[in-house]
C-alpha cells in the first residue's frame, strides 16, 4: 500500500476553493464598509450579488472537501503503477545500511 496521489490533487483544489471562498467573503466586508451608499437600492443588489458568489464557493468547498473525504488515503502500487512491486521489508532495512557503507570515508 503506497500514498494515493489523488488525494494530492483533490488536498490542492480544496485549498483553491477555500482561498476563493475567503476573497469571496473579503469582498463582502469591504463592500459594507464602504462610507457612502448612492441608494439603497444600489446596496442590497450589490451585497445581493457578492452574498450569491459566497455561497456557491461554500457549496464547492463542501462538495470538495465531501470527495477529499472519500478518497482512500492508501492504495495498493499496482492501482498507480502497473507490474511494479515493493521491496520486501530485509532487502529495504539492508539498502540503507550498502549505502552508507559505500559512501562512508573509512
Amino acid at each position: 500500500m503506497v500514498l494515493n496521489p489523488a488525494k494530492k490533487t483533490a488536498q490542492t483544489e480544496l485549498r483553491k476553493a477555500r482561498l476563493a471562498l475567503s476573497q469571496a467573503e473579503a469582498a463582502i466586508g469591504v463592500a459594507l464598509e464602504e462610507p457612502m451608499w448612492t441608494s439603497m437600492l444600489k446596496f442590497k443588489a450589490q451585497n445581493e450579488e457578492l452574498t450569491a458568489i459566497a455561497a456557491k464557493t461554500r457549496s464547492e468547498v463542501d462538495r470538495l472537501d465531501q470527495e477529499l473525504r472519500a478518497i482512500p488515503v492508501r492504495v495498493p502500487l499496482h492501482s498507480i503503477r502497473l507490474g511494479a512491486t515493493l521491496m520486501d521489508e530485509a532487502r529495504a532495512l539492508l539498502s540503507p545500511s550498502f549505502r552508507k557503507s559505500t559512501y562512508s570515508p573509512s
